[in-house]
C-alpha cells in the first residue's frame, strides 16, 4: 500500500470510529437549512435562483468546522509528528492525504445536504440535479484543499476553532465558491457560461492542491 493510500485510510478508520465531526456537521447542516427553511418566505423559496446561495451558505460553514475539527484532532494527539519521526515522509505527502481524507469527508457532507435540500426546500435544479451536485462535488476538492491548509496551520494558536475557518472564508470565497455560484447559476438559467465558470473553479481547485502541497513542504 502505497504511503497516500495508508494515510487517507488511517484518516477515515479515526474520523468513523467516533464519528464526533461527521455527526455534529450533518446536524449543523440540518440545523442551518431548518433555519433558513422557516426563515425564508415560499415566494422566495420558490425562486430557483436562491438554490446555489443557500447550499453554499451551509456547506460553507458545516464543511470547515469538519475540516477544523479533523485538524485539531490530529494536532491534540500529535499523530502528525509521530508520523514524521516513525516514516519520515514529506509534509507534502502529509497534506495530500489530510486533503483526500477530507475529501472523502466533505464529498459525504454534501451528498447529505443535497439530500436534506431537496427534502426540505424540494428540487430547484430539476432533471438538471445530477449536474449540480457534481458542481458541487468538484468544489469540494478546493474547499478541502484551503480548508486543509488554513486549519493545520491555525490548530496550533489559540481560538483555532475560529481561526481557521476566519482564515479560509475569505481565500474561498472569492475563488472556489464564487466559481461554484456561478457555475450552479448557469446551470439554472441554461446559460452557456457554464463551461467558463467550471474552467475557473477547476483551475482554482488545482491552484489550492498545489499550494498547500507546496507551502507545506516550505514548513519543513
Amino acid at each position: 500500500m502505497s504511503p497516500l493510500a495508508a494515510l487517507v485510510r488511517k484518516e477515515m478508520r479515526v474520523e468513523l470510529r467516533s464519528l464526533q465531526g461527521t455527526v455534529a456537521a450533518a446536524m449543523l447542516v440540518l440545523a442551518l437549512l431548518l433555519l433558513l427553511r422557516f426563515t425564508l418566505t415560499n415566494d422566495e423559496i420558490a425562486r430557483a435562483r436562491l438554490a446555489p446561495a443557500i447550499l453554499w451558505s451551509v456547506l460553507l460553514f458545516a464543511g470547515l468546522g469538519l475540516l477544523t475539527h479533523t485538524a485539531l484532532r490530529e494536532g491534540d494527539r500529535g499523530t502528525g509528528e509521530m508520523m514524521l519521526r516513525l516514516a519520515p515522509l514529506p509534509r507534502a505527502t502529509l497534506f495530500l492525504g489530510a486533503w483526500a481524507g477530507n475529501l472523502l469527508l466533505l464529498s459525504g457532507l454534501t451528498l447529505l445536504a443535497f439530500g436534506f435540500y431537496i427534502l426540505l426546500f424540494e428540487n430547484s435544479f430539476g432533471s438538471a440535479w445530477p449536474s449540480a451536485l457534481a458542481i458541487l462535488l468538484l468544489s469540494a476538492v478546493g474547499v478541502s484543499a484551503a480548508g486543509t491548509l488554513t486549519t493545520q496551520a491555525a490548530a496550533p494558536l489559540p481560538g483555532a476553532w475560529m481561526l481557521g475557518t476566519l482564515l479560509a472564508i475569505p481565500l474561498l470565497l472569492f475563488t472556489v465558491v464564487e466559481a461554484s455560484l456561478r457555475a450552479l447559476q448557469a446551470l439554472l438559467l441554461d446559460d452557456a457560461g457554464i463551461a467558463t465558470a467550471l474552467t475557473l473553479l477547476l483551475l482554482y481547485d488545482l491552484a489550492f492542491l498545489a499550494g498547500g502541497a507546496w507551502l507545506s513542504e516550505l514548513a519543513d
